[in-house]
């Protein structure tokens, strides 16, 4: 723990009390076997689009190095705050896919979220407002409430709405140069978990990660392992697809983020008659051309289970 370059919040493990852990997890493996995990998985999805100069050469090189490193900070930006809105706090099976033309650069990072025990319940994000208006704190009060009640509802779709009270019984086994060494490494700002709000009337920062849930009856992941799933049903069919989506995108990351959810929703209608489904091993694919029009191909596994209730 000495050895990290960055500050970092560690607690004790939740499963044999005597390790250290982090935080989150962000890890692009599939789920180890035998890992305690808690309710199901989830899938989850960073997405940004980044205009750019139209230059050729050594020029475009550079431009591109040099937007780079800010993508990589939205990227792990949306990723850590839409993890803990949905309640959870480690990611797996984490593949990251970029395209670009002359004037534009998409990318699409795409997990799997769960929650484990043995980790540390995660933080609600806070918003915070840097312009500094008397008259703003209402309305970041609200959007305060309105992350903390998506935190509340993701909680309960997924099943984890009873982790909150389950660390409360923690075997202290700290030494005292143990207790010196953690205050150290957390001195500082704890809250890296942060919504800055520039513009008060600009909520895509908060509606960014506020993603829909699949239609009921359909769980959606990325990695292969059936995260959540009781390995004891009986499979009615086991399908593979590939759904395709083309069309003209404006310089609005909007624009973009409806795209690939529009590709989710079309697969989970057209396989309505499979429910209850379990649509995993999802590979994404982006090609974006000259003209702007981009190409996203998206293919998985659609698992279909004997509905228990019908019986």
């Amino acid at each position: 723990e000495t050895s990290v370059p960055f500050p970092i919040k560690l607690s004790r493990c939740g499963g044999c009390g005597r390790g250290k852990v982090p935080d989150i997890l962000l890890t692009t493996v599939e789920p180890p076997p035998g890992l305690d995990i808690v309710g199901q998985g989830g899938l989850i999805q960073a997405r940004v689009l980044k205009p750019k100069k139209d230059l050729k050469g050594e020029n475009n090189a550079r431009e591109v190095s040099d937007v780079l490193p800010f993508i990589e900070y939205e990227i792990h930006r949306q990723l850590v705050n839409k993890l803990k809105v949905k309640g959870m706090n480690a990611i797996f099976g984490l593949n990251v896919g970029l395209s670009m033309s002359g004037r534009m650069i998409v990318v699409l990072a795409t997990g799997t979220s769960v929650y484990l025990t043995t980790l540390p319940n995660p933080d609600i994000p806070k918003v915070s407002d840097t312009t500094a208006i008397e008259g703003n704190k209402g309305h970041i009060a609200k959007l305060q409430t309105k992350i903390q009640e998506t935190v509340e509802k993701n909680k309960e779709y997924f099943g984890l709405a009873a982790t909150n009270n389950d660390k409360g019984a923690t075997v202290e086994m700290e030494t005292e140069a143990e207790k010196t060494t953690e205050l150290e490494l957390c001195a500082g700002n704890k809250d890296t978990f942060v919504l800055e709000v520039d513009d008060i009337d600009d909520a895509d920062i908060v509606d960014s990660l506020m993603d829909a849930h699949p239609p009921p009856g359909f769980q959606v992941i990325s990695v292969n392992t059936p995260v959540g799933e009781d390995h004891g049903q009986q499979v009615t069919v086991c399908q593979a697809f590939s759904q395709l989506w083309r069309g003209k995108i404006t310089a609005n990351p909007r624009d973009f983020s409806t795209a690939v959810q529009q590709l989710v929703t079309a697969v989970c209608f057209k396989l309505r008659r499979l429910q209850p489904c379990l649509i995993s091993s999802l590979t994404w694919t982006l090609e974006l051309d000259e003209e702007n029009e981009i190409q996203i191909n998206m293919s998985g596994v659609a698992i279909g289970f004997v509905d228990r209730v019908k019986e």
